[in-house]
């Protein structure tokens, strides 16, 4: 039971584009923001005094005009147009920032547990007592309330158990909107497996334990340079699922626009079983700047004719399940790309700022040996001539230029 009152965000998912962003937010690790987006009438005050009334409650008429609601809780999940309705609960999360853009604002939220419901007709009984959802099969997603602050939230749990993580993908595998999704994934750690150092640096790290990682509070992975890293996704088919089950569900494809990412594995690893762990492998840059990167995740969906989602008004009841009848009599034969779902994962890699400077500092040094040894060998001088100071400042001005190649250098160490 979560007793702190929640901002409830519910989606229908009618639409391709929002099921996306709700398969996105089962899929990425806590700690990522994703950005979902409103119209002004979709998240103000239903209250009539409120210079623009609408059908939300996230933004009243004191946040309005400046109260903010950043941190605040939120529980993502789905509005299944079912018999009877019910709300499918996702995952925790809290607003970490929004921007108004005209009459739409654009909602900045970091992702926390996953929430999972056992009993969902209980848990959307207990919704009902506070927030306004519709009350039969059938609604029209263009005239229902999407948020609704709950003061209180029963029959579901915080939860980082991937067997509840399965649950979740089982709840949603048996809705109308999903039942042409062969794969739900899940970006289950992203792991340091250690540094490839190399001479002059005096170091060299010993394989061990991998590190798992954590993002920061922007929702950004922060990275050593010169490391190996592992990103493992996990892809999972539920049992008993509407969709088809042909040999080959899609692929995971890894992707990356920055050139100094060095990526060590297959870019695109195929979906060939209802459950396996794919692993992702690049090395980070050794650049003395610290840079920024993204790499993108796309599952590949595939379906077949019989699985494309068909409208609602083409659907005729089915007495057996009462869902329509978008249920598959087989699988085809033929299977086709149907669609790609991305989502990203940001990076910030550290500079090598010491290991450059120290690379910098031997070259110097050893650039400036032959002019020490210049100046002790000259014929016309003698011992008495070569001073201390004349040798330090040869040396000084060698590792001085030594360091200016090191970071003036146009590509990166």
């Amino acid at each position: 039971m979560v007793k702190s009152s929640t901002f409830l965000i519910v989606s229908t998912c009618k639409e391709d584009r929002y099921r996306d962003n709700l398969l996105a937010v089962l899929a990425l690790p806590p700690g990522t923001h994703v950005q979902y987006r409103y119209s002004r009438d979709l998240v103000m005050s239903t209250d009539a005094s409120d210079d623009f009334p609408g059908r939300g409650t996230l933004f009243p008429a004191a946040a309005k005009r400046g109260e903010a609601i950043r941190g605040a809780p939120v529980l993502l999940g789905y509005l299944a147009d079912t018999e009877p309705v019910c709300v499918v609960p996702v995952r925790f999360g809290q607003i970490a920032d929004y921007c108004w853009y005209g009459s739409h604002v654009v909602l900045q939220l970091t992702l926390r547990e996953f929430a999972y419901a056992e009993n969902l007709d209980a848990f959307t009984a207990a919704l009902r007592a506070s927030a306004n959802l519709p009350e039969t099969q059938g609604f029209n997603s263009e005239d229902i309330q999407l948020v609704h602050q709950i003061p209180s939230l029963d029959h579901v749990r915080r939860t980082t158990d991937k067997t509840e993580w399965e649950q979740i993908a089982t709840q949603l595998s048996g809705k109308p909107e999903f039942t042409d999704i062969l794969a739900y994934c899940l970006v289950a750690e992203i792991a340091d497996e250690g540094g490839d150092w190399s001479f002059p640096w005096p170091m060299r790290a010993t394989p061990g334990a991998p590190r798992i990682l954590e993002p920061d509070e922007h929702g950004r992975y922060r990275m050593s340079p010169g490391r190996f890293h592992e990103v493992r996704v996990y892809h999972f088919t539920p049992p008993g699922s509407r969709a088809p089950q042909p040999s080959r569900r899609g692929d995971l494809l890894f992707e990356t626009q920055d050139p100094l990412l060095d990526i060590l594995s297959a870019a695109s690893q195929p979906i060939d079983s209802p459950y396996d762990v794919k692993r992702f492998r690049f090395r980070t840059p050794l650049s003395h700047r610290t840079e920024y990167a993204r790499i993108t995740i796309t599952q590949t969906l595939m379906s077949s004719p019989s699985a494309e989602r068909r409208s609602r008004d083409d659907r005729k009841p089915d007495a057996a399940d009462g869902r329509g009848d978008a249920r598959p009599d087989a699988v085809d034969a033929e299977v086709k790309p149907q669609r790609r779902l991305s989502f990203d994962l940001n990076l910030v890699v550290r500079g090598a700022k010491l290991r450059v400077a120290f690379t910098g500092l031997l070259a110097g040094l050893l650039l400036s040996v032959p002019s020490i040894m210049a100046v002790q060998t000259a014929a016309n001088l003698t011992q008495r001539d070569v001073s201390d100071i004349r040798l330090a400042a040869i040396a000084f001005v060698g590792m001085l230029a030594g360091m200016f190649a090191a970071f003036g250098l146009k590509k990166p160490l």
